[in-house]
């Protein structure tokens, strides 16, 4: 936030006073400081001391230590092979660095961003204040192995869904479904979470097998009923037309 010095509102016609002239000129003279200033960009890497995994669920927020004039800043994370907290185009001067995650004891750091635009690369590690896990790589693994997998590491399947959208119960997986792929997985792989944390994995579907329905016309019921059960079919409800 920029602050003008006073600038008087002269009436037309009228003439401008040495006083009215310096404001104006102190007022570009200003604008020119701060369109002039170099801003820096703060890369941050958080890492848990149990395991040291990356931590990609915090919340970093930077705040001008002592100047209300200067905004606070809140960091954007970039994952996939960055995995950093970012907050670009920040002003000179000191901040107070506050980091919250989940499971972890909240961390507070002095920074400072230097006047000729610098950037800086920090990293923080994180005190758990509770028993954290690594989320294992379940990625391709049949249902049943991976459920043993996250139970090992500490972690509950809470939630099955297949790949049509079917919700199937994590203690009850239908046999034929067992050795279903992974196709994803909730949280990511090697992400530092605490101990118990509910797991939500995605499955493939098994595919219906298709069948060509017979000419059952003129057959008794029981011919019928051999025929559908020699391809894996059952009689539904029948009917008997009178004549």
């Amino acid at each position: 936030m920029l602050t003008h010095p006073p600038l008087i509102e002269a009436a037309p016609g009228a003439p401008i006073t040495a006083e009215g002239w310096n404001n104006l000129r102190q007022a570009v003279l200003t604008l020119y400081d701060a369109l002039n200033k170099s801003l820096g960009t703060l890369s941050l890497q958080l890492k848990s001391k149990d395991g040291a995994a990356p931590v990609p669920n915090a919340t970093v927020t930077l705040v001008p230590t002592g100047d209300t004039e200067r905004p606070a800043r809140a960091a954007q994370y970039a994952g996939a092979s960055v995995q950093r907290y970012l907050v670009a185009g920040l002003q000179p001067g000191a901040y107070d660095l506050v980091v919250e995650a989940p499971g972890f004891t909240t961390e507070t750091r002095q920074i400072v961003m230097d006047a000729d635009g610098s950037s800086q690369n920090l990293g923080v590690d994180l005190t758990p204040s509770e028993v954290i896990v690594i989320t294992p790589n379940l990625f391709g693994l049949a249902v049943n192995v991976a459920m043993q997998k996250a139970q090992t590491a500490g972690l509950v399947v809470a939630r099955i869904i297949d790949s049509y959208g079917t919700d199937i119960a994590p203690a009850d997986v239908p046999e034929p479904m067992r050795n279903s792929p992974v196709l994803n997985q909730v949280p990511e792989a090697g992400e530092a979470v605490p101990k118990n944390t509910p797991v939500q994995l995605h499955i493939s579907a098994k595919v219906a097998q298709q069948v060509k329905m017979p000419n059952l016309a003129g057959l008794t019921l029981d011919e019928a009923k051999q025929q559908l059960a020699a391809l894996g079919l059952t009689l539904g409800e029948t009917k008997t037309l009178s004549s």
